[in-house]
């Protein structure tokens, strides 16, 4: 049997330029948080500069941790076969969803990223199915926000989103049309 999956590797300029930007915040944070720590001003300059670093690293140093992985490894991001697809594309990525389980796709923009919908026809299921709390409380505020806890960053693939429609529904309803031919 030939092997006919379907694998959207990430865009990797776009992922390194992303982490280039949080790098540049990472170190700015550290900057402040050490200026917080050593300059002479009044005590709620110092709290606030610390403050501001430690959120700083804190927040931007998450988003190289998740980002850097995916722009130096050679993971795909999305993967598409005869069964369903399997989205690694964010830092929640669902896993593997069945073509039985999507009842509609859609997108949405969120500034300049775009993301592709997946209704699905238990939401619950896939958000039980992740280990970490925090996962879990993402892909509720995504359910709660728009109707479905699956989101696939499309903003990050090496495609856009005209050509993802195109490529699932393609393999969505190949083997519909299988079928049909054979009887």
């Amino acid at each position: 049997m030939v092997k006919t999956d379907i694998e959207i590797q990430f865009n990797k300029g776009k992922l390194l330029t992303y982490s280039l930007g949080a790098s540049a915040f990472f170190f700015a944070g550290v900057f402040f948080a050490y200026a917080g720590l050593v300059t002479k001003n009044h005590f709620f300059i110092r709290l606030f500069l610390l403050f501001l670093g430690i959120a700083t690293i804190s927040f931007f140093g998450l988003l190289l941790l998740i980002i850097l992985p995916k722009a130096l490894g050679n993971k795909a991001g999305l993967i598409i076969t005869d069964k369903g697809l399997y989205d690694y594309s964010s830092a929640i990525s669902t896993g593997f969803i069945t073509w039985s389980e999507i009842k509609k796709t859609s997108h949405s923009y969120l500034g300049s990223n775009i993301f592709m919908l997946i209704m699905v026809k238990k939401p619950e299921k896939y958000i039980a199915r992740q280990k970490w709390l925090i996962k879990r409380i993402a892909m509720r505020l995504n359910y709660k926000m728009s109707g479905t806890p699956i989101h696939i960053l499309v903003s990050f693939l090496d495609t856009d989103i005209h050509t993802l429609y195109s490529l699932m529904t393609e393999k969505r309803y190949q083997k519909v049309e299988n079928k049909e031919t054979e009887n």
